[in-house]
């Protein structure tokens, strides 16, 4: 099968290159970093958008695939399908990337895990974004990333979220910094289910939830398991709660 790296309009955007008041409206189809406006990014996207159904096997993002350059004052809109690592806005953000001002109203599928209505995992930087999608999948699924292991700050989502593991409103599986956010979408699902944060490992500040959340164990209003290195300060949740 084809390695990938496929894009509305453009399939790598290579380091030191620019995209800017651009967008790409086709269906997008293929393996791995597959996205509605570019494939792979290693340079920026500015002032850009994209409107399209994208199907993918791994990393598959309404408006990129793989993102390991910067992304601001853009936007995605459609259907996501992938295999693993779904975002309405990014597939996959890695450690050098940025998202900033930005957001999605796609719809997020994910067959395994790592569904996020914004992106389906960040190990980045994401500022001042937000999702309003619904999303569902396995496990790590939630409005706005599956699993964080970067920084969230000043951002939302409104989304509804529905899976089996570390489901969530905001973050499925948490292990990075969150503050001045928060989720409303209402959740259901089996395990480690939370308005907020499924399973949170990193500091939680300034943050709210105010969806319903339905579970089975490890269920919270805000954060379903709050884990030994996790910690939340000045945060509430007012959305009713059952496991």
């Amino acid at each position: 099968m084809p390695w990938g790296e496929v894009g509305g309009l453009v399939g790598t955007n290579g380091y030191g290159s620019h995209i800017d008041n651009s967008y790409a409206a086709g269906a997008v189809s293929g393996n791995q970093n597959i996205g509605g406006l570019v494939g792979k990014n290693d340079g920026s996207i500015l002032f850009s958008y994209s409107n399209n159904d994208v199907n993918g096997g791994a990393n598959t993002g309404g408006l990129v695939g793989l993102n390991r350059g910067s992304i601001s004052n853009s936007h995605s809109t459609g259907n996501i399908t992938s295999g693993i690592y779904g975002g309405g806005l990014v597939g996959r953000n890695l450690i050098s990337g940025i998202v900033d001002s930005s957001f999605s109203s796609s719809s997020v599928n994910v067959g395994a895990y790592g569904a996020g209505g914004l992106i389906g995992m960040t190990d980045g930087v994401v500022l001042n974004s937000y999702a309003v999608g619904n999303v569902s999948g396995q496990s790590q699924v939630a409005g706005l990333a599956g699993t964080n292991t970067g920084s969230i700050v000043d951002s939302y989502a409104t989304g509804n979220s529905s899976g089996n593991y570390h489901v969530a409103g905001l973050v499925g599986w948490n292990s990075g910094l969150i503050s001045n956010s928060y989720a409303s979408g209402i959740i259901n699902g089996d395990y480690w289910i939370g308005g907020l944060v499924g399973y949170n490992a990193g500091p939680l500040t300034n943050t709210y939830a105010t969806g319903a959340v339905n579970g089975n164990t490890w269920v919270g209003g805000l954060v379903g398991e709050n884990f030994t290195t996790g910690s939340v300060t000045t945060s509430y949740s007012s959305g009713a709660v059952s496991g």
